[in-house]
């Protein structure tokens, strides 16, 4: 969310005169990783967790790339403002496991590339399975189902309807960055909006208690 929070920013402080075309693709993380191989995006954002650090630093390596990380976050537990569990703190997996989970279809990928990979054994008896972020966002909004993540939530991205909810236990972190070819020169749109990522982010982090 904070990629889409971070372009609002660019486009709002672009002057009236300029012209452009942006693009921005919500895809697999293997997608990402394969856009931005081929320059087909001069950055991916993704992140990398506990589980698959190493496998994913592999990849990275293999394929010339390189990982510029912005912060760790404890996972979160994205849900309704009217969810049953609305109303507690913390959150641990057991109390979330009676509601359906909301996966991103994986496709062929390892298991390695899963943005599931975040807390081990996570096990629902009621499963959906969705390609992209509204979808996801909307569901959450109006059912008991939830989702995994960062717990970045941006108002003007989400609004009320879907908060985060911090996971209880030693459930590892989540480090988000950014990936890009090594030694390729970055323009200077790029550089401004990779800025205003990282000043999304910081506002996160600001209203927030976690740990950097």
């Amino acid at each position: 969310l904070f990629a889409v929070d971070g372009l609002i920013s660019f486009i709002l402080n672009l002057p009236d005169t300029a012209r452009y075309t942006l693009r921005i693709h919500e895809v697999r993380t293997s997608q990402v990783i394969q856009d931005v191989l081929v320059q087909r995006s001069q950055i991916g954002i993704l992140y990398v967790s506990d589980m698959t650090e190493q496998f994913m630093h592999r990849t990275f390596t293999k394929n010339g790339l390189e990982f510029v990380p912005f912060f760790d976050f404890p996972p979160h537990a994205y849900i309704s403002s009217r969810h049953p569990l609305s109303s507690q703190k913390e959150l641990t997996i057991e109390q979330l496991l009676p509601y359906p989970y909301i996966r991103y279809e994986q496709g062929s990928d390892p298991a390695q590339l899963s943005e599931e990979v975040v807390i081990p054994k996570v096990y629902s008896q009621k499963t959906i399975y969705v390609t992209d972020r509204s979808t996801m966002l909307s569901i959450i909004a109006n059912t008991d189902a939830y989702n995994l993540g960062t717990g970045c939530l941006l108002p003007r991205i989400v609004g009320p309807d879907v908060i985060s909810v911090p996971i209880k236990g030693p459930v590892g972190t989540m480090k988000i960055g950014w990936v890009k070819r090594k030694n390729a020169a970055m323009s200077p749109e790029m550089t401004k909006y990779i800025a205003y990522l990282q000043d999304s982010l910081n506002k996160v982090m600001s209203k927030s208690d976690y740990v950097s």
